[in-house]
């Protein structure tokens, strides 16, 4: 076996989300070692393991995965189809490629079909394919961690209480987890139309709702503007809050606004004892902050509180201390969050 060695220097650079891992198998010393000198030639970092025997291999990768796997197609009595299979037993994300000078249609089809190998090279391994493999593979593992990072954040969203929505540009649904929905289904405060758009049952609220989009979307980011908008139920006082940020695409994906809905009147809500607890405030500050999310402006929470105006203005002022945000509609996401 040919002892680890790093390849830094050749042809292109991919950042990685970490270092890359790369395990090469072949029995025949020879060309192990010319998989070695084409690697050396690759300008990408990576930890490359030579081994000239598929059983030690599989050791290693079973004690420490590595994320790119290159193979020798015939063994001696070992067949790298089979050693991918077993490797994928420890690693089913890695990907895997066989490089043989036997190389055949249905070699090729079993290896793909079967197998999943992501590449069928032929040797004598040359620079320019394996490089170009390692470069589409290093694409292909950025993409998987994405995927896992995007449906592990999907499934942490589901399994919370915090009510949770994106709508696009014109108000219409494009994600909600399961409490959110079941805000949105309220008839007295919602109608959802056939196309997804969200509507208040009160028109005027309806056009005051789009008109609360058009500026969040237009407005300079750091200029400070309202992001909170309240929804009226037709049968009591209580209205539905929803806290709107704009993400307009810049780092990628489709613009749209996340929301973060507080509806009173659920189990589960935001309390003040809730918030008193993940914020570290005092039991009349948390009366307060808990005013905003269910309430109105300063005077409201004031009301809610049982506090007078002034004293309401102090105690948020010490909770913009102790939080470190500076607008209330920051305050209110924040206690949403925190607190659910």
């Amino acid at each position: 076996m040919l002892k680890e060695t790093s390849a830094f220097s050749g042809v292109r650079k991919l950042r990685l989300m970490k270092s890359l891992r790369l395990i090469c198998v072949d029995d025949e010393p020879l060309a192990l070692e010319q998989v070695q000198l084409v690697l050396s030639k690759i300008e990408t970092p990576m930890s490359c393991r030579f081994f000239g025997s598929p059983k030690r291999a599989i050791e290693a990768h079973r004690e420490e995965p590595a994320d790119i796997v290159i193979s020798d197609l015939k063994m001696g009595s070992t067949d790298g189809l089979d050693l991918i299979t077993e490797m994928r037993k420890f690693a089913p994300d890695a990907i895997y490629m066989l490089l043989s000078a036997q190389a055949d249609l249905q070699s090729a089809l079993i290896a793909v079909n079967k197998v999943r190998v992501f590449r069928f090279l032929t040797k004598p391994a040359q620079v320019d394919d394996i490089s170009i493999a390692i470069v589409d593979a290093i694409r292909e593992l950025n993409i998987k961690k994405m995927r896992t990072i995007a449906h592990s954040t999907l499934d942490a969203i589901e399994q919370q209480n915090t009510p949770v929505a994106a709508i696009d540009l014109n108000g219409k649904l494009i994600y909600a987890n399961s409490p959110a929905e079941e805000i949105l289904r309220d008839k007295n405060v919602f109608s959802i139309c056939k196309d997804g758009a969200i509507h208040s049952v009160d028109l005027a609220t309806t056009k005051k709702f789009r008109e609360f989009l058009t500026t969040l979307s237009s407005s300079d980011p750091d200029v400070k503007i309202n992001n909170l908008f309240r929804f009226s139920r037709s049968n009591d006082d209580k209205p539905v809050v929803v806290s709107a940020v704009y993400f307009d695409g810049s780092n990628g994906g489709t613009p749209h606004f996340s929301l973060l809905i507080s509806d009173p009147t659920r189990k589960n809500i935001v309390n003040p004892a809730s918030i008193a607890t993940a914020l570290h405030l005092t039991p009349s500050e948390a009366r307060v902050v808990h005013g905003l999310v269910t309430g109105g402006g300063v005077a409201e929470a004031a009301k809610h509180a049982g506090v007078s105006l002034s004293t309401a203005r102090s105690y948020l002022k010490n909770v913009f201390h102790k939080t470190g945000v500076s607008k209330q509609a920051e305050l209110v996401r924040l206690a949403i969050l925190s607190a659910a």
